[in-house]
């Protein structure tokens, strides 16, 4: 009976229910917001791979191109003098067709492409 009138005055003080916090907004988002960004980050590795092709066909001897290559050599974070032999031993092997895919294989390495 004790329990009872102890319940009895629990619900019947003027305890008020603690509400639940609203949920954050910047948290929600809408469909077309999660399809915009699927699209944003399907493009990225889309172009990334894009990218990635187009680097490895520049460094065959059907894709190259000698002013591109030399674009990327000296943007390239490596000496001046291991500069200075890519682009000389590139320039050299344009008149040599058997030499030309393993010089574009050297400066690719390199490079770290």
């Amino acid at each position: 009976m004790v329990a009872a009138i102890a319940t009895h005055l629990f619900w019947e003080s003027d305890v008020e229910p603690v509400p639940f916090p609203a949920p954050h907004t910047s948290l929600l988002t809408s469909k077309d917001e999660v399809d915009a960004k699927a699209l944003t980050a399907t493009q990225s590795v889309t172009s990334a791979a894009a990218q990635k092709a187009a680097l490895d066909a520049l460094f065959t001897p059907q894709g190259f191109d000698l002013q591109r290559v030399l674009e990327l050599i000296d943007s390239a974070d490596i000496g001046e003098r291991q500069k200075a032999a890519l682009k000389l031993t590139l320039e050299g092997s344009m008149n040599n067709p058997e030499f030309l895919p393993l010089a574009l294989e050297n400066a690719k390495d390199v490079l770290g492409y």
